[in-house]
Order: structure tokens, then C-alpha cells, then sequence
């Protein structure tokens, strides 16, 4: 049976749900391998590189921000890039013998560590199968740029364009969507219009707040400004693992006029919850939009990791299906807003219908054992290229 090798990242949760959505979606004539590709590190690379991103993305975004403006250029333009891809693949390399003992003839990337360090393996002639990568986010960051990938799969046209402007033939780039887990997509919301209606007739706004990745203090402004804008709310908390957060709005919970709290911890069926709400408050993720685009829900956007999480929000707005609340004040206006015309609620919806695309799983799965089947691409022979990137 050919074997399809599913490698992620546990830097954050959202590379780990794509593998896991594309492995399920996966036709039974091939084996799905998912790994962590940090696994094969040593416990303190594990800690500083998946670790490490986490709290600079919460306590840290300056830092996050700073790095992710230097680096983000292809690595065949960028020495900064070149050197801290061979340093991180350095310290995962052991994965070409799980590569090699499993007989795996296509890789699929859902982060970009492993991108770099299979097409090294390829370059060295230490791997000679199909390379696939599929980008988290609507935009794609020069870090997942490499030459030598055989098939990227993309959320967007502006992520089409990018990659096509570095060179990449549009044949490789398959506009694919974001994949989302089974349950996300097994039921969508019906009518619209009957939505909107509905909304409108209870005159109250049920509003799903994602708050899992946020500080305390964060929280409590944004519950504040929420009370503030005069707008009746029942507002359903989700800290998630957010143990800390959970606890902290236990002891002391906000005190608020407007707005009904229902705070909620870690929750299993968060679909069941998006589909029983009229609006999602959530920082911009890729995996989290996605599941809010699949469920049909309008989105408001709140602190955002620079920058691929500000180019998410952005794209969705621009495609009507969120709005970006980044300025001290716009979540309380924005929400006001829509409370107060239920049919801008009702476009936002259509919007993220017209934009979800719930098969892109099993598009990217099927897409994946093909490849296992094709003979070698030209892209995926030897590059002149890799006389200049060496792994350590």
C-alpha cells in the first residue's frame, strides 16, 4: 500500500488540525502517516520552537511581527532565511528514517519546517518522491516558498498570485481551500435569509467569542466594549485551554449591563456552538476562519499575530465575510453595527458560504495518493539550487 507521510508542526494547534483533517479525508487505498516533525528535534529545540511561538504570539506579537517582516522572502533571495531553515532542519533531520522505513513516496507539508527540510532531502538525493504543501493561512509568507514543491495547496487568489509572482507555474498551485475536521462540514447552516430573520425577531444577538489565545486584560476590554455599545448579547465564552483565563473569570467575573455571559472551557462540538450563534468574535486564524467560513457564520477579527493573521482578516473582509476590529473602539462600533442591520448580517453570511469550501480535505487527500502513483516531476529532480543550501 503506498504511504503518504503527513508532517505538521505543534507550533500552535492549527497545523496539527489540517494534518489530522487531510488523514481522515484520506481514500483507503493509501496509508496516512501523520508526525509531528518537532518530535525529532531534542526536547529543548520542542520547547523553544513550539513553545517559544506560542507565547511570543500571546505576550510578544512585537517580536513576532519583527521576525516574520525580516524573514519573509523566498529562500533563494533571502541569506537570513537560507541560514535559519538549514539551522532548524539541522535539528529535525531524523525524520528521513521514518521517511525511508516506511516507504513513503509523498510528503504533504501543513508548516513550513518541513517543506524546507524534504526538499533538502530531495536535493541531496536522500528522498525521491512527490513533495505537497499546504498553506494554514490566505496569504503565504515567504517561509513556505521553495522551488523545488511539487504542488502547493492554497486558500486563496491572492495566495495564487504570490506564489505565481515567485516563479512557481500556476499548474503547481492548486486553489484548494483550507482543510477543516468532518465534524465542521457533516452540517451547515440552512437558509440565510432565515437566519437573518431570526435574529432580527428575538432582538437579541447570540455571539460565539473565541478567547482561548487571549490575555486576561485583553478579554475583559473586549467584554467591556462589547457591554458598552448598548447592544443586547448573550455572549458565549470559549477559553478553551485557556485554564488560566477560566479560572481568572470565575473569580472575578465582569460586570455588565448588556451583555449575558456564558463562559465555556475547553468544548468538543465548537461547530454545534458556531451553528447556534449569529456571530463569531475570534483572532484571525487560519484554521478558526476556515471552520467560521464552512459554518457560515460573519466574523468579527480581533487581535491578530502579525502578519499572517492581519492578512487573513484582511482578505476576508475584502471578501465581505468579516470585518477587522484592530482599533481600540471598533469591536463595540462594529458590533452595534450589525445588531442594528440584521441584512449586513444576512450578506456577511452569503459571503462566507460562497467562500467555504468544506471538500477541501479529500480533495488534497485524493490529490496526495495520486502522486504516489505519478512518475517523478520536473520540479522534483535535482536543483542546480542545491549546491548553495546545504543541511547542516
Amino acid at each position: 500500500m503506498d504511504s503518504v507521510l503527513i508532517l505538521h508542526a505543534s507550533a500552535g494547534s492549527g497545523h496539527r488540525s489540517v494534518a489530522r483533517a487531510i488523514a481522515d479525508a484520506m481514500p483507503d487505498t493509501a496509508q496516512a502517516l501523520v508526525a509531528d516533525i518537532l518530535s525529532f528535534g531534542s526536547p529543548l529545540f520542542r520547547t523553544l520552537y513550539g513553545r517559544g511561538y506560542e507565547f511570543s504570539a500571546k505576550y510578544m506579537r512585537w517580536f513576532v511581527h519583527m521576525v516574520f517582516a525580516l524573514t519573509d522572502h523566498p529562500c533563494t533571495q533571502s541569506r537570513l532565511v537560507n541560514f535559519s531553515e538549514e539551522a532548524t532542519c539541522a535539528a529535525v533531520q531524523e525524520v528521513f528514517s521514518l521517511v525511508r522505513d516506511n516507504g513513503v513516496n509523498t510528503v504533504l507539508c501543513t508548516h513550513f519546517l518541513p517543506v524546507a527540510l524534504m526538499c533538502r532531502l530531495r536535493r541531496k538525493s536522500l528522498y525521491h518522491g512527490s513533495i505537497h504543501v499546504c498553506v494554514t493561512d490566505y496569504d503565504v509568507h515567504g517561509f513556505w516558498f521553495d522551488p523545488d514543491v511539487d504542488l502547493y495547496h492554497v486558500a486563496s487568489q491572492r495566495a495564487v498570485e504570490k506564489l505565481a509572482s515567485l516563479g512557481v507555474e500556476r499548474s503547481r498551485i492548486h486553489l484548494s481551500g483550507i482543510p477543516v475536521r468532518r465534524d465542521f462540514c457533516a452540517e451547515k447552516r440552512g437558509n440565510c435569509q432565515a437566519d437573518a430573520e431570526r435574529t432580527a425577531k428575538k432582538g437579541t444577538l447570540s455571539v460565539l467569542f473565541m478567547a482561548s489565545s487571549l490575555r486576561h486584560g485583553e478579554c475583559l476590554n473586549m467584554l467591556s466594549e462589547m457591554d458598552q455599545c448598548g447592544v443586547s448579547c448573550t455572549v458565549h465564552l470559549v477559553t478553551g485551554r485557556n485554564t488560566g483565563l477560566c479560572r481568572q473569570l470565575e473569580r472575578n467575573p465582569p460586570k455588565a449591563q448588556n451583555i449575558t455571559l456564558v463562559p465555556h472551557g475547553f468544548v468538543r462540538d465548537v461547530a454545534a456552538l458556531m451553528r447556534a450563534c449569529d456571530l463569531m468574535i475570534t483572532k484571525p486564524g487560519g484554521i478558526t476562519v476556515t471552520e467560521g467560513l464552512v459554518q457560515h457564520i460573519p466574523m468579527l477579527f480581533v487581535a491578530p499575530i502579525p502578519l499572517h493573521e492581519v492578512q487573513n482578516a484582511r482578505i476576508l473582509e475584502e471578501a465581505g465575510a468579516g470585518l477587522a476590529c484592530f482599533a481600540k473602539g471598533s469591536l463595540g462600533s462594529s458590533l452595534h453595527a450589525l445588531a442594528c442591520e440584521p441584512s449586513r448580517l444576512e450578506r456577511m453570511r452569503m459571503a462566507c458560504k460562497n467562500l467555504a469550501r468544506p471538500n477541501a480535505a479529500q480533495a488534497i487527500g485524493e490529490l496526495a495518493v495520486r502522486a504516489t502513483k505519478s512518475p517523478m516531476t520536473s520540479c522534483a529532480k535535482a536543483s542546480p539550487f542545491a549546491r548553495v543550501l546545504r543541511m547542516g
